[in-house]
């Protein structure tokens, strides 16, 4: 007892010293973070899980569906969109059925499409039970799912449903038909060859001629199956424990084995080879389907699809992983989704929009995901603004396109061919500016008028300024205008290219450039250089209310309280930053890798 106590005193003599010796000191305070100061990366290719791949010859065009109804297409295999889905739900299920493609989900989700990039869901309620598999036959699509769940349309529309529990399943043994127990396992894969439907899951084989009356063609396989392929004379299912089952007729079953206790996803057949993929990226080959050869693609995410068509094998995984190969042994990882420059974003009060090279249109609704949205055009665009009730955009060969939504484009008529850079709006009037000087006014980003006597200068961007348009340029160029209409050079002090300009609430004009230049000016009229810190190019410039934020080369972000006094901020990536805009409570930044920036 006495060693205890002499502990506890020890105890509260050490408290009340630390107490003691830290009471008069002034506690410390963590820096506050702002908007600005630090940057997450996101990225427009997709990480979503993808479930099915499918190919349409009359399409020309690889449809790949998966994880929150992610759907992603493409017409090489090679270069990915990702286009917009009407569901969130997991999309597990793929076809083409010679008019249209059919998707199948979770909650009895199906999807319907013409082309691949338009989608629409069906209304329906024919079963609240995930389907997992889809198939057509031409004039039937059937699709398979939970607790045996069969559901079938002969239009993609109108879908009846046939449950082992409702559902009489007939077996043939010795020639006997049996009653059988009603199927009420998953059934997970499906599939039309040599002139019926094949369907297989927990153990099972199911056949239909017609997709409304079926029969079990095996029960007693043991295994789970999740995909069954037809080369023409062999069935080939694959399934749990390394799975590889061979039939000529799919009553009949030989174990093929694989020599792994992994999961096969799925299976294909390019007319010359059979490719098996599944768990940690494993691919088997096989000519035969009864002899198997491991392949090392080099990638270790599940491999949950696979098919062959326009000539090569695709297979699509975990984590938006895609894999394209010619001959089954070497395989090549593809992007999923658009890898292409932006250019420029802005903001509305409920949308988020990123330009970019060859048409690019990429509409957020988070800043977290983007979806890419089609312009109508393949020019590189430059800039774009919000003017209220609007989005202009502008950019190679005088495209010019607006839209009320940021999804729905249209063409205007720019009256020039000049390539144009930049777009504001000043609450009455937009104004374009471009190569050799060219300037554009429009009141309603619609009809547009050439303004005469520039010089020739190229123009890179534009701002209005509270009273005036600035417009900055090569060679130091800086032009202000009050209305737009009549045009006055001012004297910048630098030879270097200005890219960008904006201004604050407190009528302060900023400037960036090459080299890392900033001017500033109080009126548009005197300019004086501050220095930045930096000697990258500076490429766009924007104001929240309380910072000035310029982006650039190099993963470059230099921040600004007033113009003046400048502070370098990390990034995390080397990519060229060449737009950025303040969206209410974050800044967003876009750069040439197809990568996009947001603070906080």
């Amino acid at each position: 007892m006495p060693d205890i106590k002499r502990r506890l005193l020890g105890m509260v003599v050490i408290a009340l010293f630390m107490l003691s010796s830290c009471g008069n000191d002034s506690p410390t305070e963590s820096p506050v973070v702002q908007p600005g100061d630090n940057w997450t990366l996101r990225s427009i290719l997709t990480s979503n899980y993808l479930f099915d791949i499918i190919w349409s010859e009359s399409q020309q065009r690889y449809v790949v569906v998966g994880e929150e109804g992610v759907i992603l297409t493409s017409p090489d295999g090679l270069t990915w969109t990702i286009q917009p889905s009407p569901t969130t739900n997991d999309l597990f299920g793929l076809t083409w059925s010679g008019t249209q493609f059919v998707a199948v989900g979770d909650r009895g989700t199906i999807l319907t499409s013409l082309d691949g990039l338009t989608w629409s869901a069906i209304d329906t309620t024919v079963t609240s039970n995930w389907l997992y598999g889809v198939a057509s036959s031409g004039t039937r699509v059937v699709a398979v799912g939970e607790y045996g769940i069969i559901a079938t349309s002969s239009n993609g529309l109108a879908w009846d449903t046939l449950t082992a529990l409702d559902t009489t399943i007939v077996a043939n043994t010795n020639d006997v038909d049996t009653i059988v127990t009603p199927i009420t396992v998953n059934l997970y894969g499906v599939t039309w060859a040599d002139g019926q439907f094949f369907a297989v899951g927990g153990g099972v084989v199911l056949k239909s001629q017609d997709g409304t009356s079926w029969s079990v063609v095996n029960s007693d396989l043991g295994l789970y199956l999740y995909d069954i392929v037809w080369s023409g004379t062999m069935f080939v299912a694959v399934g749990q424990n390394g799975s590889i089952l061979i039939s000529p007729d799919a009553e009949t079953w030989v174990d093929a084995t694989s020599g792994m206790r992994i999961c096969f996803r799925s299976v294909a057949w390019s007319g010359g080879q059979f490719v098996a993929v599944g768990e940690n990226g494993v691919i088997f080959t096989s000519p035969n389907g009864a002899d198997w050869t491991f392949r090392k693609s080099g990638y270790y995410n599940e491999l949950r699809s696979i098919i062959w068509g326009n000539g090569q094998f695709v297979a699509v995984g975990l984590s938006g992983t895609i894999l394209t190969s010619n001959n089954g042994t070497a395989w090549t990882l593809q992007p999923s989704g658009p890898i292409t420059p932006l250019n420029e974003i802005a903001a509305s009060d409920s949308v988020f929009i990123a330009v970019g090279d060859s048409g690019t249109i990429l509409v957020s609704f988070d800043t977290i995901t983007w979806t890419l949205w089609p312009s109508g055009t393949t020019e590189n665009l430059k800039g774009i603004v919000w003017s209220g009730d609007k989005f202009v955009v502008v950019g190679a060969g005088g495209m010019i396109i607006n839209s009320p939504d940021g999804k729905s484009w249209t063409p205007q008529n720019s009256l020039t061919t000049s390539e144009l850079e930049d777009i504001t709006w000043s609450g009455e009037r937009f104004v374009a500016v471009g190569d050799l000087g060219t300037i554009l006014t429009s009141s309603y980003g619609e009809e547009w008028t050439i303004i005469a006597d520039v010089p020739p200068s190229p123009l890179y961007g534009v701002t209005w300024a509270d009273t005036q348009f600035v417009a900055v340029g090569s060679k130091g160029t800086i032009l202000t205008s009050p209305y737009g209409a009549l045009w006055t050079p001012r004297t910048s002090g630098t030879t270097f290219a200005l890219s960008a300009v904006t201004s604050s609430a407190t009528k302060k004009i900023v400037a960036v450039g090459e080299s890392g230049t900033v001017l500033t000016s109080p009126d548009g009229n005197t300019w004086t250089s501050q220095t930045s810190g930096t000697l990258e190019h500076l490429k766009d410039i924007t104001w929240s209310g309380e910072r000035f934020v310029a982006v650039g080369d190099s993963g470059m972000v230099v921040t600004s309280p007033d113009g003046v006094d400048w502070t370098i901020r990390e990034t995390g990536t080397t990519a060229l930053l060449s737009g950025v805009v303040w969206a209410k409570t974050r800044f967003i930044a876009v750069s040439d890798a197809s990568t996009i920036l947001t603070s906080p």
